[in-house]
């Protein structure tokens, strides 16, 4: 699962991220996941309702609203057009250091469709 949310955020980080990135990956790594979770709606309207409360409880001060719903939106469409069919609920994703090597871990629960 891991491997499937750096792949949707590869546009948007840099790679490899240095010790200093740490925080902001794992903000990332959490809003990949709950862009992911959203985006397993199959109904459109429903769907894009989950993304504007996605996008409405982050809130960066250089950023406004209509920017942060915009960046959500691609995230969502990224993750549909890589994996469209995976109905997988990301239940955590989080970035740590274990001495010098960057470790990504998510998890993930497989729903019924």
């Amino acid at each position: 699962m891991s491997t499937l949310l750096l792949q949707v955020l590869e546009p948007f980080i840099p790679w490899p991220p240095k010790k200093t990135e740490l925080t902001p990956l794992n903000l990332m790594l959490e809003l990949a996941a709950a862009v992911w979770n959203a985006s397993l709606v199959s109904d459109d309207e429903m769907r894009e309702a989950m993304l504007d409360r996605v996008a409405g409880e982050i809130r960066v001060r250089t950023l406004p609203p209509e920017e942060i719903r915009r960046f959500v939106g691609e995230l969502s469409a990224r993750k549909l057009a890589l994996y469209p069919s995976d109905r997988r609920v990301v239940s955590d994703a989080y970035a740590e250091i274990e001495g010098e090597r960057l470790r990504v871990h998510a998890t993930s629960l497989i729903t019924k469709t």
